[in-house]
């Protein structure tokens, strides 16, 4: 069931008013939580989520607490998918001011020399070429219409630093905060803005299908002694959505508990 029909179910039509943030990786997590604190905030929002059910259920959360919300589903790995998200986001509401590119998979892995090929190419389809391909159809979009925007690409405390058995992730999300630096420099003329959300450790479904004492290695590891939840993540997309941080371009936010001093 689409996010149209979950709107009749409830005698509601979705409404274009207001600005319109296209979320991937919505169905759960980051992503999720991100979602449902921008709906709050009165953003039309876009569920994006290969799992179109993931992304049906945001949605219907969405709505349950009065937000407009419409679920697409997306394979980030393809730029066509991505062109099509792009279009149907502007289709429904009319413009698109804020993409957040949230869609990816675990990075843990092995060493360097045991790592395969088919492990990076799947980090690399994902977590890079996924954010790449959105990012690049958002900006489209956004100079079309001639507005103003901002994209928050999701890179990691891991680009930061060094860890064992994660250079692929770590590879990955490293190139994702030099490629948001490099947009928000060709577009800020064009009043388009691009950061990097680097959080560290955050109590998501990823992290918990780790066993607990991995779980309690991870949170040892970090000076504020746990993982961030997905909400904490979210109120900082808000507020870098916000006027407040208009002057903010080109850098990485991070939000790792300290994992990364």
């Amino acid at each position: 069931m689409d996010s149209q029909n979950v709107a009749a179910e409830h005698g509601e039509e979705i409404s274009s008013a207001g600005r319109t943030a296209l979320v991937t990786g919505a169905g759960s997590g980051m992503g999720r939580a991100i979602a449902l604190a921008l709906s709050a905030e009165g953003w039309n929002v876009v569920v994006a989520d290969l799992n179109i059910d993931a992304a049906n259920s945001t949605v219907s959360a969405a709505r349950a607490s009065q937000g407009r919300a419409h679920a697409v589903q997306v394979d980030v790995r393809s730029r066509q998918s991505v062109h099509e998200m792009v279009e149907q986001t502007v289709a429904t509401f009319g413009s698109l001011e804020l993409g957040v590119n949230f869609a990816g998979i675990t990075g843990a892995g092995t060493l360097v020399a045991d790592t395969t090929e088919e492990h990076v190419r799947a980090i690399v389809d994902v977590n890079l070429l996924g954010v790449w391909h959105s990012m690049a159809e958002e900006v489209s979009a956004m100079l079309k219409a001639g507005n103003k925007g901002l994209i928050i690409n999701a890179a990691s405390a891991m680009a930061l630093r060094a860890a064992p058995r994660s250079a692929a992730y770590a590879m990955a999300k490293a190139a994702i905060v030099h490629a948001s630096r490099s947009t928000a420099v060709e577009y800020a003329s064009n009043g388009i803005r691009v950061i990097a959300v680097a959080p560290g450790p955050v109590n998501t479904p990823m992290y918990q299908a780790n066993t607990l004492e991995v779980q309690r290695k991870i949170a040892a590891g970090v000076p504020l002694g746990r993982p961030a939840e997905s909400e904490e993540i979210a109120r900082a997309v808000v507020w870098l959505a916000s006027s407040e941080a208009a002057y903010m371009t080109g850098t990485v936010f991070t939000l790792d508990g300290g994992d990364s001093a």
